[in-house]
């Protein structure tokens, strides 16, 4: 679903990759870097374009536990994306009013 996204967002909607930025939200506890060359991989970036790792403090009183192909989340943005939330919002209201 993310490579879909990524491929809309570039080639439907225009959004230069310099204007997307990723950040990975991940556990304090968890392996960072083997997460951050998995979303490289699987999206086809460098990992030093992670804007931001945010490490989720680790809960004593749970019982969880990371297992071993946790990978964190993966959050996506666009820069500057007043006009393309408008555009976006534009497109519904068209769908919409068109049904």
């Amino acid at each position: 679903m993310i490579k879909v996204y990524l491929k809309w967002l570039k080639e439907i909607c225009n959004i230069r990759p310099s204007d997307i930025d990723y950040r990975l939200y991940i556990h304090e506890n968890a392996n960072d870097e083997k997460a951050k060359n998995f979303w490289s991989r699987l999206i086809g970036i460098s990992k030093v374009k992670f804007k931001k790792t945010v490490y989720k403090k680790h809960k004593v009183k749970t019982n969880r536990k990371i297992h071993y192909d946790y990978n964190g989340l993966l959050s996506i943005t666009v820069k500057r994306s007043t006009n393309f939330n408008r555009k976006i919002t534009g497109w519904i209201d068209g769908i919409c009013n068109n049904i």
